[in-house]
Formats: structure tokens, C-alpha cells, sequence
């Protein structure tokens, strides 16, 4: 007894479930970016003679661990000058998989817009292992606007 009461008086565990200790914080978050020279695309319309290779350079920011900033330039589908700015949201995390969605505005299409802004949206996944990372994303067909595609984005982080 003498000991439980002093035990008590210095807040000294007595039994051994007491004595474990509190559970460490989760690392605090800490923004990254990262580079991408562009895109590479499997086009569903075969016919239509796309442009696979769309070479460029973009950035990514990510501003928490489910918001990233996006913008860049790429040679797009039909061989045009596009500039891209998007914001996505991933909060699906699977290991070292992110999935979600993507918005923002692209311009360079001429068929859309004439070329200028245009809204999209699209579902993205993003897997990334150290400092490299990929894109999938997935570019549904809107018929007499847009052919869809799957572009992959492969990317390097930086910071």
C-alpha cells in the first residue's frame, strides 16, 4: 500500500498496461514538386492518326497530401502548342498509389473553343516510389469534341 500511494504521488505506472507509451505524432507534411517533360497517349481512335509523343514540360506542386497544382506546355494530340493549369484531388491513398480527379483549364484544341481555355476534368492515378512518379490519366471521348485517351505523364520530384 505504502508504495501504491507514492506510486501515485511521482505519477509512477503500477501496472504494465500504464507504462506504454503515447503514440508519436505523424510526421508533419511537407510540400513537393515535380517535374514532367510531357506526355505519352494511347488513343482510342486508331484512325485518326493522333500524336503519341506529347513532349513538353510541366510541374506539379503538391500542397497537401491530397491537393496537388499543376501547369505545363506539351506538343498536344494533333500537333498543336496546349498550356494546361489544373488543381487535383487524390484522397485515396493505397500504399504508394493516390487516386481521384483532376480540374482545370487546357487550350490549344482547336476544335474546342477555337483553340482557347477550355474546362476539363479527368480521373487521375498517380503512383510514386522515392523520387520518381507516374500520371495515368484517363481522358474520356466527348463525341464531334474530343477523342478519348489514356495519357501516361512520367515525372521526376525535385523538391
Amino acid at each position: 500500500m505504502v508504495f501504491a500511494l507514492c506510486a501515485s504521488m511521482w505519477n509512477i505506472p503500477v501496472r504494465a498496461d500504464d507504462a506504454t507509451p503515447p503514440e508519436a505524432p505523424a510526421p508533419a507534411f511537407s510540400p513537393q514538386v515535380w517535374l514532367n517533360a510531357g506526355f505519352l497517349s494511347y488513343h482510342f481512335n486508331h484512325t485518326a492518326h493522333y500524336n503519341a509523343y506529347n513532349w513538353g514540360v510541366g510541374a506539379d506542386f503538391r500542397v497537401s497530401e491530397d491537393f496537388t497544382l499543376s501547369a505545363g506546355e506539351y506538343r498536344n494530340s494533333m500537333r498543336e502548342h496546349s498550356t494546361y493549369a489544373s488543381l487535383s484531388w487524390q484522397p485515396l491513398h493505397l500504399g504508394p498509389l493516390r487516386i481521384g480527379a483532376m480540374a482545370g483549364a487546357v487550350r490549344g484544341y482547336p476544335d474546342i473553343n477555337h483553340g482557347g481555355w477550355s474546362p476539363m476534368a479527368a480521373p487521375v492515378i498517380s503512383i510514386e516510389y522515392g523520387r520518381l512518379g507516374a500520371n495515368l490519366i484517363y481522358v474520356p471521348t466527348m463525341r464531334g469534341k474530343v477523342d478519348g485517351c489514356i495519357s501516361l505523364q512520367i515525372k521526376i520530384r525535385v523538391w
